[in-house]
């Protein structure tokens, strides 16, 4: 006489189908190293773009050149990249670093279906990316988490970069459709004068707001940087601008002022350039 098979428990039938999706990960996973390993794919190109390899890029650019704008999003990628990711849920929290140059970056990128230029550009390989730029790469492209190529150039490449993306079109009012930050925004929050003061020169929104209301002159008062601050303040500006919390440049600089010498001696400043550069009056009605 035949016993009937017990049913397995709802918590097992959750094992079960959890094992079987890591299974097809991992299966996913190896066939795409695989299919990727070689240095005659659009993987290899892309590569050589994040690494800086200026005669890898050449001549693979020579040989394929329909590989310039081919994105990544590779399983192996993305798999990886929750890997990379699995400790901000099951570890401590915060930020998940990805250093410059580190495989986890490059896959971070590959996740997020990034093309050559925005591997050169997100690991500063400026030589490179103007390389790629001249053979006609896509200056318009974002990222599939809605980062613009122009952010990339501004946060980590040189004014150059910059120059030939505005020749061919990009605009400095481009915003990022994730974080909703203006180009300049990217410049100020890693401390690039030189990167803020080069969109500015070229008609870059100085008054332009991120999801908190907050311009490049809060983000630049709330890192207590004081030439960064000057720089906005002194190419218009608007220290009256409050942000979606009511609170001015100033404002965020006082905050800190008390425990901190550099938000102080900003506070000062700030207070010193509002009194002796008064708005201009608003027209009678």
């Amino acid at each position: 006489m035949s016993t009937a098979q017990p049913e397995l428990k709802p918590n097992r039938r959750g094992v079960w189908l959890a094992v079987a999706v890591v299974v097809a990960l991992l299966a996913l996973t190896t066939w795409d190293i695989l299919r990727n390993s070689d240095r005659s794919s659009p993987a290899a190109l892309r590569r050589a773009a994040f690494d800086g390899d200026e005669a890898t890029v050449r001549r693979l650019l020579a040989a394929h050149p329909e590989w310039l704008n081919q994105p990544g999003f590779h399983q192996a990628a993305s798999f990886s990249f929750l890997l990379d990711n699995g400790r901000v849920l099951l570890g401590p929290k915060g930020p998940v670093y990805y250093p410059p140059g580190s495989g986890q970056l490059f896959r971070l990128l590959e996740a997020y279906g990034a093309a050559a230029l925005h591997h050169a550009l997100a690991n500063s390989q400026s030589r490179v990316a103007m390389v790629l730029i001249q053979a006609g790469a896509n200056v318009h492209a974002t990222l599939t988490n809605g980062y613009p190529a122009i952010a990339g150039a501004v946060s980590s490449c040189d004014t150059n970069v910059v120059a030939a993306m505005l020749q061919r079109g990009v605009r400095l009012d481009a915003v990022d459709t994730l974080t909703k930050l203006p180009v300049l925004h990217f410049a100020v929050q890693i401390h690039r004068t030189e990167m803020v003061a080069y969109p500015l020169k070229h008609g870059a929104p100085i008054n332009a707001t991120n999801q908190f209301g907050g311009t490049a002159l809060h983000l630049a008062a709330e890192s207590s940087e004081l030439p960064l601050v000057g720089l906005l303040a002194t190419n218009g500006a608007d220290l009256l601008l409050t942000n979606r919390a009511g609170k001015t440049a100033l404002d965020l600089a006082l905050m800190n002022a008390s425990s901190n010498r550099a938000s102080r001696d900003l506070a000062n400043w700030l207070s010193a350039y509002a009194a002796t550069n008064p708005p201009p009056a608003k027209p009678a009605p």
